[in-house]
């Protein structure tokens, strides 16, 4: 059984926070000297490079790694050093510039997709709740220009692994603001709307569908694209 999968978007926050970044190291730690606290790695790295402590800041990335943000880039390529460890009797401190590719693996989305999703509130209708309902699914790339003159279908295009992942029937749950007088109860309410979805895509030239009744994936293999 895979783990379950959220797709989201590369957005400008996120560009933003990367380029933030940019001077940005990962202190991984061997041995067992240190205790392991951030306040320990400011102090040996502040130390070993006669920094002061205000110039830079350490957080905790991984149980046995750091993250040390640095204010200009002169000070990070000094304390990266060419990657070389910073050695101490009884530990190590392993340096690497911080990347987005740190932890990653390498994936895709081949296939291009239309998706119809039926059944959206009115006062709901706008793209983040698509994205929200179709984020395990598929990356929405685009509307279709007549979706904001409609309330009853909205019509999306984007990319996904598979066509027949994405669920014919899903349930929009939005939860409700707190009622006054309702005796204390702890329960959150919330309102449930059923939804219907279908899609089309192109994969290696043959254009397929999913039959928003039961699901069924349709080859239309007489419709060649290119």
């Amino acid at each position: 059984m895979s783990w379950p999968r959220r797709i989201i978007d590369r957005s400008a926050s996120i560009v933003q926070h990367e380029e933030d970044l940019s001077m940005t190291l990962v202190i991984s730690v061997f041995g067992d000297c240190l205790d392991g606290s951030a306040s320990a790695i400011l102090a040996m790295i502040a130390a070993h490079f006669e920094l002061q402590s205000f110039h830079f800041i350490v957080r905790r990335f991984d149980p046995a790694s750091f993250l040390v943000v640095l204010q200009y880039e002169a000070v990070a390529t000094r304390v990266f050093n060419g990657g070389c460890s910073i050695a101490a009797n009884s530990h190590s401190l392993q340096v690497r510039r911080w990347s987005r590719f740190i932890n990653t693996m390498a994936a895709s989305l081949p296939v291009a997709v239309e998706v119809e999703l039926r059944g959206i509130p009115a006062h709901t209708w706008e793209l983040a709740t698509a994205e929200a309902l179709l984020n395990d699914f598929c990356w929405i790339s685009d509307l279709h220009p007549g979706t904001a003159d409609h309330r009853d279908v909205f019509h999306l295009v984007g990319w996904c692994s598979s066509l027949e992942a994405v669920p014919t029937e899903i349930d929009l749950e939005i939860t409700e603001a707190p009622v006054v007088g309702d005796g204390g109860i702890p329960d959150k309410r919330s309102l449930v709307y059923p939804m219907g979805a279908c899609g089309t895509a192109v994969y290696r030239g043959v254009v397929l569908g999913v039959c928003c009744v039961c699901g069924e994936l349709l080859r239309a293999s007489a419709l060649k694209v290119g």
